[in-house]
């Protein structure tokens, strides 16, 4: 039955998977290049919230309260546009 759907276009199905996978792969390094460079920017602002008190915790808190949302509101927009391609 694998051979009956495939057929003869199995190493183009191959070589466009990893194609895809490879480009995720780049968006995922990209993500993570923002989020350091946004850290580093932030880096004045954290010692001045440790200086007046913050506890690390507090701090740590906080930047995964932003990151999570950052990660759920690309991911809203990633299935808004999945779908809108499947559909369109």
């Amino acid at each position: 039955m694998n051979e009956k759907v495939v057929g003869n276009v199995r190493l183009a199905l191959l070589v466009l998977s990893g194609a895809v996978g490879f480009v995720l792969l780049i968006a995922c390094a990209n993500v993570a290049c923002l989020l350091l460079a946004r850290a580093a920017m932030r880096a004045s602002e954290t010692a001045v919230r440790v200086a007046l008190g913050a506890s690390r915790w507090r701090i740590v808190r906080q930047l995964l309260t932003e990151s999570l949302l950052l990660s759920v509101g690309g991911a809203a927009v990633g299935i808004l546009l999945a779908v809108w391609g499947w559909i369109g």
